[in-house]
Formats: C-alpha cells, sequence, structure tokens
C-alpha cells in the first residue's frame, strides 16, 4: 500500500468512527427534542385521568366499581412515574464512559497505526505515560490519530503527552507542535467533536517558528 492509499484508508477509518458518533449524538438529541415536545401533553392526560379518578372514587364508594377506579388511579400513578423516568433519562447529562485510557499505551498505538500514512518525523515526549483519561482508548485513538493526519503536510511534528493540574483538578494535555499550517476541517472535526464529549478543550496558538495546538482533557477521576 502506498503512502497515499494509506492516508486516504486512515481518513476513511476516521470519517466511519465519526458518523458513529454523530449518530449517538443525534440518537440522544432527538430522544430530548420528543420528550420536550410531548412531555407537557402526557401530563396534561395524566392529569384529567388522576382528577376523573377523584371524583370517581368519591362517587363509587360503597359500589362494585370503586375497586376499578381504584386501579384506573393506580395507572396513572404509575403512568405518570414513567413519564417522569423518561425525562429524567432523556435530559440527563451523558454518562462518562466506563473504561479510561492510558495515555502512553493508546498515543504508542495512534502513532504505529498513522506513520505509515504520513510524510513528516514525529518527535514524541511523553511526559505523563501512565496518565489515566475519562475517555475510551477509541476515542483517545481517533483523537492522537486526527491530530497527526491534520499535520500531514507539515515538515515535522513534535507531540507532547504531559499531566498538568489547574485549580486541583488533573487535566491530560497532547501538545502538537509544527510549522503553521493551513487548518483540515475534517480532522479538526473528530478532533473536537470526541475534546468535548470528555469534557476537554481545543485551543491553536502561534509560537515562535510555529505553532501548537493543545488539546486538554480531564483525568480520570482517581488518577495521580
Amino acid at each position: 500500500m502506498t503512502r497515499i492509499e494509506a492516508l486516504a484508508a486512515l481518513r476513511a477509518w476516521q470519517r466511519a468512527f465519526e458518523w458513529d458518533l454523530a449518530r449517538l449524538h443525534h440518537g440522544r438529541a432527538t430522544a430530548l427534542e420528543l420528550v420536550r415536545r410531548h412531555s407537557h401533553d402526557l401530563f396534561d392526560h395524566i392529569q384529567i385521568v388522576e382528577l376523573a379518578s377523584l371524583e370517581l372514587d368519591r362517587r363509587t364508594e360503597g359500589t362494585p366499581a370503586h375497586e376499578l377506579v381504584a386501579d384506573v388511579a393506580a395507572a396513572g400513578t404509575a403512568l405518570k412515574h414513567v413519564v417522569q423516568r423518561l425525562i429524567a433519562s432523556a435530559t440527563a447529562p451523558a454518562e462518562p464512559p466506563t473504561d479510561v485510557a492510558i495515555a502512553g499505551e493508546v498515543v504508542a498505538a495512534a502513532i504505529a497505526r498513522a506513520a505509515p500514512a504520513i510524510t513528516p518525523p514525529i518527535a514524541l515526549e511523553l511526559a505523563s505515560p501512565a496518565a489515566r483519561v475519562a475517555c475510551s482508548a477509541e476515542e483517545l485513538e481517533h483523537l492522537v490519530v486526527g491530530l497527526l493526519v491534520e499535520a500531514a503536510a507539515a515538515r515535522t511534528i513534535a507531540l507532547l503527552v504531559r499531566e498538568r493540574t489547574i485549580e486541583d483538578v488533573a487535566w491530560l494535555e497532547l501538545v502538537r507542535t509544527t510549522e503553521v499550517l493551513s487548518p483540515d476541517a475534517d480532522e479538526l472535526r473528530i478532533v473536537d467533536a470526541i475534546a468535548a464529549r470528555a469534557g476537554g478543550e481545543v485551543s491553536r496558538s502561534e509560537v515562535r517558528g510555529g505553532e501548537e495546538l493543545v488539546v486538554a482533557l480531564p483525568c480520570a477521576p482517581g488518577a495521580s
């Protein structure tokens, strides 16, 4: 496989994962919109059932129909609880990933995957190889590959992986240094999406002789 073919395959691999992320986000957004749109109508109907049950309970006391009215009232209460749980589930913040990524292992795997597809040499400095990141290994690998592919036209790539504590919060920073480049919107999109999903951020700034792109990701709870 030529380098051009390898780069095309790597970009396709990135786009497939980006599509999976988009579908996940779209599915959650659609569910939230449905709940917002219909929850008030559902509660209005449930309230009608509750009010009618109270009136029927008064009118049927002491008759065989009283037990049936009690069942209708109980069903209305149960339905109300179901709708409340649905709203809570749809509006709750996305749960953090159940697994964490070990920075050194995943960065090394990402470089090994990307190296055949990109021209510039990669100077890696792993200052915090054991740092545990609050995202999945798959997400972190795609993020690092995105950083490397986005700089495929550079002459050299320096990648620093370090852990920093800011206001008692531990962060993993991936600092990519190159000469000033024209941004690759496709690769930056997936980097931005994964960083945002993990609760991190991406910044880009010019430095002497080039530019830095910094991805800051929160470390997993309990990480040192």
